[in-house]
């Protein structure tokens, strides 16, 4: 790789969170952030990188680790070699965690990528999608972790600190048995 194109990548790389440079950097990295139509598998040939597949996670999860997870999503598909088959179907927040949902892999690789994924769904949790803080609050409406300050700046949302949310979620019944929200997703995440 000539330097010259070490300097353009370095300059995409630093390019501001979000900008058409930026995003030409994580496309080149992570081919599999360009978005693809979920039918024909074929990539828009109007696409001009204004945004990626990334961009559907809320900003403050994308800020604070969604490029550390391409990056652990990547490593497993160049074992795999999979790197151009990868497409992702959709992520989202859900219930306050992130969902990721994607094509198959390979078995060899399977397990350990559902480990990433469910690895930062946990993570989400606990970390604001707003800013990217730790999360301190659960609004109650719309489930989302929110940290202190995300949360002062909401007029209207009702509140309860993360760890009561948390706890609660796990409440003995009389036989001792406990209730667990389960989310019954597709493509197994």
């Amino acid at each position: 790789m000539s330097n010259e194109f070490k300097d353009w990548l370095d300059e995409l790389k630093n390019a501001p969170d979000g900008s058409v440079d930026h995003n030409r950097w994580l496309c080149y990295k992570y081919p599999w952030l360009i978005p693809h139509n979920r039918w024909t598998d074929e990539e828009d040939p109007e696409y001009d990188y204004n945004y990626t597949e990334l961009d559907s996670m809320p900003d403050g999860w994308r800020r604070t680790f969604g490029e550390q997870m391409c990056e652990e999503i990547q490593e497993l598909l160049k074992e795999a070699d999979w790197v151009d088959k990868y497409r992702i179907l959709q992520i989202k927040e859900k219930f306050g965690s992130l969902r990721w949902y994607d094509s198959s892999v390979p078995e060899s690789i399977r397990e350990r990528l559902d480990k990433v994924i469910q690895k930062y769904e946990e993570i989400s949790a606990r970390t604001c999608f707003i800013c990217g803080a730790p999360a301190t609050k659960i609004s109650m409406s719309w489930i989302c972790p929110w940290c202190d300050k995300c949360a002062a700046e909401q007029e209207y949302e009702a509140f309860e600190p993360i760890e009561k949310y948390f706890k609660d979620q796990e409440t003995p019944y009389a036989d001792g048995a406990t209730f667990r929200w389960v989310s019954i997703e597709p493509f197994g995440h």
